[in-house]
């Protein structure tokens, strides 16, 4: 057999043509012209493809080969910005108007931020800017270099200062106006950041880039009606960008409006961007969530059809057929989907989760693998791996790839920093904060271990998840993780320091001060504990744990009090309605209404017409 073109052989490509067996090899021929036949493996996947081949309809069996076209996947496009913006030509001007010494001063201020050398960074980027006034991306990584408006007051004036500088020397940069206008929002600032907004619009001009967040920020605020007006000039100024459709619809399917509305809205953009995977997708979702499955099927196969090679469409009609009970025809859809995509992590996991729902374990073990050497550093694929396996009693193979897992992280965040590339986005834009970068999956090995009773490994394993930068609701889960350890050990203390950090990162957050609270009343502090459930009430009113917390500790402690009795049943009341009627909630409910002397009460509790009405989701258990 000849050796194929080195073009064709590397770590797991993303773009591969050819039938993919469903645990085998792919056949097919390379471009070259010479025929090949290569196995697929973990690590190291060989391919061809044939130059001419009609593309894939959605419903015909996968051919040998056909084409390989480069679309953007939905994920890239969600992630990508909304539109062109005139900064780019001047930026890219002055890259091309740079001399060798000039660019180089450029590349080591960006060498020195990296090495947190912020002194010299903010020199060299000055002397760079001084040469090329006009260079946007410059202007942006020096006001990065500023604490930015999260912290003091002095450091917020000092980082605006440079952003004038930037919008005077480049008006036109779009990505300027919007950095500066989000840092603020993010920040809590949003006055301020509407007001940058509306200047960005008034001198860069109408462009989806600016108006789209600043529609975004005004829904936030409740002002709807200002914010179908900022969607609609930008669907004027932009027919064809699919952000400002996707953004509007999801707002419109958020305040209550008809999902009519929503998917009228999606229409629309659909008719504006045919080939949009984003908007196919958005839309097909939306038809689900409204109970019009076959449309939302339609939706689907004409998606893939003007997509093919776009892998979170395959992903999402395998997921929403699956959730249908239709298996056999989500694991088809995985099939076809992973030819297409094969370097789509998830894909793999959706397949996998059917193969486990299905019971063949040695095909979802199979299915792991592949996804987790699609995607090394995907923490979503190796957590779900390692809690099979702990459900399989495989406790050694879980705690295996746990630290496998934590090992390509590592490898991943050591590879970005070296790169200068995915800078932390409380780093970026200030006051940001960071999405989840793998701390459940620390929040699961760690549980492990404490199950096993391996308490000193638990703790350094969530000691290491809390270590490392990430989402505040991540490092929460961690911190409340911990205190759990840390009560089972008897160790009040640690347990809550533990909560009051969590506390620190959201103080809103029901299941810290639940188990806080509990952490109160063994201490013997019942007034704390009550002032922290009555916090998580207010804050979750529909939380049947917090509200049947509070019933618990309100006659315990506090029965002898004036209006006990009532406060008592209004809690147990909301506890059952989020609850539902006839549930664990219930019948405790009922057991404290008879034993302060009102049977009638407690028989109409358990006939589940105690008052209020159940809820929507169900709660956790108590």
């Amino acid at each position: 057999m000849d050796t194929p073109p080195p073009a064709f052989v590397g770590a797991l490509p993303t773009q591969l043509g050819g039938r993919v067996a469903r645990f085998g090899s792919i056949v097919g021929a390379s471009t070259s012209r010479r025929p090949t036949t290569l196995v697929a493996t973990p690590r190291l996947l060989t391919m061809t493809v044939a130059p001419s081949s009609p593309p894939l309809p959605p419903q015909s069996p996968v051919p040998d080969c056909f084409p390989v076209r480069f679309h953007p996947s939905a994920a890239s496009a969600a992630a990508a910005t909304t539109s062109a913006s005139p900064g780019r030509t001047a930026r890219r001007t002055a890259r091309r108007t740079a001399s060798p010494r000039d660019l180089s001063l450029g590349a080591q201020a960006a060498a020195a931020a990296r090495g947190r050398r912020i002194s010299l960074a903010r020199t060299l980027y000055r002397a760079h800017l001084e040469r090329h006034p006009t260079d946007g991306r410059a202007w942006g990584a020096l006001a990065r270099l500023y604490c930015g408006v999260a912290a003091a007051d002095s450091s917020r004036t000092d980082w605006e200062a440079v952003m004038e500088e930037a919008v005077a020397a480049v008006p036109t940069d779009t990505h300027l106006w919007r950095h500066w206008a989000a840092g603020l929002a993010d920040a809590g600032f949003s006055s301020r950041a509407r007001s940058v907004y509306a200047r960005g619009v008034a001198t860069a001009g109408e462009s989806p880039h600016l108006l789209v967040p600043w529609a975004i920020l005004e829904a936030a605020a409740g002002a709807i009606l200002k914010a179908r007006e900022l969607f609609g000039r930008s669907a004027a100024a932009a027919p064809t960008d699919e952000a400002t459709y996707s953004a509007w619809a999801t707002m419109e399917a958020g305040v209550g409006r008809s999902a009519a509305h929503a998917t009228a809205v999606l229409a629309a953009g659909r008719a504006a961007c045919p080939a949009s995977p984003r908007l196919a997708l958005a839309a097909a979702q939306a038809h689900a969530r409204a109970g019009r499955p076959d449309q939302a099927r339609s939706t689907f196969a004409d998606g893939v059809a003007a997509c093919p090679r776009d892998g979170l469409l395959w992903q999402a009609w395998a997921d929403f057929e699956f959730k249908s009970g239709d298996a056999p025809r989500a694991r088809t859809l995985c099939e076809r989907g992973v030819v297409t995509a094969p370097g789509l992590s998830s894909l793999w996991l959706t397949w996998a989760l059917i193969e486990v729902a299905a019971g063949d374990s040695a095909a979802a073990r199979r299915l792991f693998k592949r996804g987790t050497a699609a995607a090394p550093a995907d923490p979503a694929v190796w957590q779900a791996w390692g809690r099979f396996e702990e459900a399989a009693g495989h406790m050694d193979t879980a705690r295996s790839l746990y630290q496998t897992a934590t090992l390509h992280l590592a490898a991943a965040a050591a590879a970005n920093d070296l790169s200068g590339g995915n800078r932390r986005r409380g780093a970026s834009s200030p006051g940001r904060r960071m999405r989840d970068t793998g701390g459940s999956l620390y929040l699961a090995w760690g549980r492990l271990e404490a199950a096993a009773g391996n308490v000193t490994k638990a703790r350094e394993v969530l000691a290491a998840g809390l270590a490392r930068p990430d989402a505040p609701a991540s490092h929460v889960r961690l911190h409340t993780a911990a205190a759990a350890v840390e009560t089972a050990a008897g160790a009040p203390a640690e347990a809550r320091s533990h909560l009051r950090a969590a506390l620190a990162l959201d103080r809103r957050d029901v299941r810290t001060l639940t188990a806080l609270a509990k952490v109160e009343v063994a201490a013997g502090d019942t007034t704390a504990a009550r002032s922290l459930l009555r916090r998580a009430v207010a804050a979750a009113p529909r939380d049947a744990v917090a509200a049947a917390a509070a019933a618990r500790l309100e006659w315990k402690a506090f029965g002898d009090e004036a209006g006990a009795e009532a406060r008592t049943r209004a809690l147990w009341e909301r506890a059952a309605a989020a609850a539902g009627q006839t549930g664990a909630v219930a019948r405790e409910w009922a057991a404290w209404e008879a034993a302060v002397g009102h049977p009638d009460r407690a028989a109409a509790v358990r006939r589940g017409e105690g008052g209020g009405r159940p809820g929507r989701r169900r709660p956790r258990a108590l």
